[in-house]
């Protein structure tokens, strides 16, 4: 399944509510990045202030955070489907496991980050067990970077070696770099930037990247 998610990574709760009401209606999911001023430098908006505000978007939460595990059955409690977590912060087998485990009890999808240190080896005996693998193409935690050049073949690599595992990309994705991270292997983009800090509304930017992806789905169709 091929899919846009926007990605709100909001420092004020004004922020987070202006960017959750710009897409109402026009995405099925929306990453929430959460980071606790440790694991990443920045300290966005707490949990407490934010999970309880209403909308119809199935929201994942992004946790750069050095416990994340401790988040879970609030998450849960507060209707989010989905966690990403970083491989950092699980670097240990039974917190790996644990991890999946607490994720399945609290109903949450999970899915691992790979930071563009982290390769795909050190994580490859949980691949089949997590809902899908997600690349940094950006060291994590700021907004608007450039990608760096060798995630790409990074992409292509995974693709290659687990072609059943489900790639996502997230970071400095944009209108005209897109296409290359879909013919890597990659299948969900989770954006930010370039849906919410354009001329265009974000409904406009979410539709622009649909109609990308979507026009080099026809084109892999037709190959096939």
């Amino acid at each position: 399944m091929n899919e846009i998610i926007p990605a709100i990574l909001a420092l004020e709760v004004s922020e987070y509510q202006k960017q959750l009401s710009q897409i109402e209606g026009s995405t099925k999911h929306v990453h929430v990045d959460i980071m606790d001023g440790i694991f990443v430098e920045q300290k966005s908006v707490n949990l407490s202030e934010i999970g309880q505000i209403k909308t119809t978007i199935n929201r994942v939460a992004h946790l750069m955070v050095v416990d994340p595990i401790s988040f879970f059955s609030k998450l849960s409690a507060y209707g989010f489907v989905g966690v990403v977590i970083h491989f950092e912060t699980l670097n240990q087998q039974t917190k790996i496991s644990g991890a999946i485990i607490k994720a399945r009890e609290n109903n949450l999808q999970i899915s691992i980050a790979l930071n563009p240190e982290i390769t795909e080896d050190q994580l490859a005996s949980y691949l089949d067990q997590v809902d899908a693998l997600q690349v940094m193409t950006v060291n994590p935690g700021k907004v608007g970077q450039p990608v760096l050049t060798s995630v790409i073949d990074k992409i292509k690599r995974i693709h290659a070696k687990f072609p059943n595992v489900h790639i996502a990309v997230d970071g400095g994705i944009k209108e005209d770099n897109i296409s290359n991270f879909y013919q890597a292997g990659a299948r969900t983009f989770v954006i930010g930037s370039a849906i919410f800090n354009q001329e265009q509304p974000p409904v406009i930017q979410i539709n622009r990247f649909n109609q990308i992806i979507n026009k080099l789905l026809i084109n892999q169709n037709g190959k096939n």
